[in-house]
């Protein structure tokens, strides 16, 4: 059984970089990956590198005039270099989802979210501003089998 809780998150503020995808999951998988080191690289050249062990990135997955678009953010704490996004993420009620494992299997735990978890438990989805996010922090490593990724999906209060 999936490892899962319901959880209020208060509105909080992120900045990122965001690049628009395509309707395929293994080229969208791709990109996404292949996204991360341009993103990292922004954020260190920007000063904006979190170096301390209590770290914090997400990954947004959102649609935009029927287009899917990728927004990878830090936490928002005092500026918003050119070319970064500004994004306010609204106080909502989730459903939080461990991904355990390397990137690679993750398809398979958003459709046992979409397929299974969330119509097993009657949720009704808040997907107005973004689909879900990921977070990423301490607990996340990269491609190992103790990797944790949060998949935080937006619910209707």
């Amino acid at each position: 059984m999936m490892k899962y809780e319901l959880r209020e998150l208060p509105s909080f503020s992120v900045i990122g970089l965001e690049q628009e995808l395509t309707e395929q999951k293994s080229t969208n998988l791709e990109r996404c990956l292949s996204f991360w080191p341009t993103f990292n690289r922004q954020l260190k050249s920007n000063g904006l590198s979190q170096q301390n062990a209590a770290w914090t990135k997400f990954a947004f997955m959102k649609r935009r005039e029927a287009r899917l678009i990728y927004y990878c953010a830090v936490p928002f704490t005092s500026k918003v270099p050119a070319n970064f996004v500004l994004e306010e993420i609204p106080a909502c009620k989730y459903l939080v989802v461990e991904h355990r494992g390397a990137m690679a299997h993750i398809y398979s735990t958003y459709a046992d979210i979409y397929q299974g978890l969330i119509p097993k438990l009657g949720l009704s989805l808040e997907q107005t501003n973004f689909l879900h996010f990921e977070k990423y922090d301490e607990k996340f490593h990269w491609n190992r089998e103790s990797s944790v990724i949060e998949i935080w999906v937006p619910l209707k209060a």
